[in-house]
């Protein structure tokens, strides 16, 4: 089908491409949208297997008495279900509050933001980095499909995702959290 979009110019095809990238790019943030939901189920139910009494004796000591523990539950909420707990830190986090310690009494973004700023710097240098490499590479490899290079190229860089995607992702970033003196 083709429509005349005005007189004198070419006519323009209708396809179904763009309604299908649509479909599939809203089905890429559907999933990462859920994904992120279950992770920060997982992670708050990590957070929250710890009872309040623990909690209140790693901020207070062991002489801590029940009416301390009591009042600090209530303080920060903890005497509440999980559900609620989870429901009112999930409407705060995605309105920009983190929350606060329960140990220190300090707010979560004045722990994270420092770390997420390095962890930021990271990854954009690795790019960096990385990207001018691996075009190399690619047109290298492409410039000599099929011959030895490109079969040596393509074998060690599949066996080399094998073996980065079986060790652990902290094992790769242990290097970069050694403090400077």
């Amino acid at each position: 089908m083709t429509d005349v979009t005005a007189l004198g110019s070419r006519p323009r095809r209708r396809t179904l491409l763009g309604s299908a990238r649509r479909r599939t790019i809203g089905r890429q943030i559907g999933s990462a949208l859920l994904t992120l939901f279950l992770i920060s189920i997982v992670t708050f139910g990590m957070m929250s297997v710890r009872t309040p009494d623990q909690i209140a004796r790693e901020k207070f000591g062991n002489q801590v008495t029940t009416e301390q523990v009591a009042a600090f539950s209530h303080q920060f909420g903890l005497d509440k279900p999980v559900y609620e707990r989870y429901g009112k830190w999930l409407w705060r986090f995605a309105h920009g509050d983190m929350g606060t310690s329960y140990v220190t009494g300090v707010p979560v973004a004045t722990n994270v933001l420092p770390r997420f700023q390095r962890t930021l710097i990271l990854s954009v240098v690795s790019l960096l980095i990385a990207f001018p490499i691996s075009i190399a590479i690619g047109v290298f490899q492409a410039r000599r499909i099929g011959s030895w290079a490109d079969l040596s190229l393509l074998r060690s860089s599949s066996s080399g995702s094998a073996c980065s995607s079986s060790s652990p992702s902290s094992w790769a970033g242990c290097p970069s959290t050694v403090p400077r003196r």
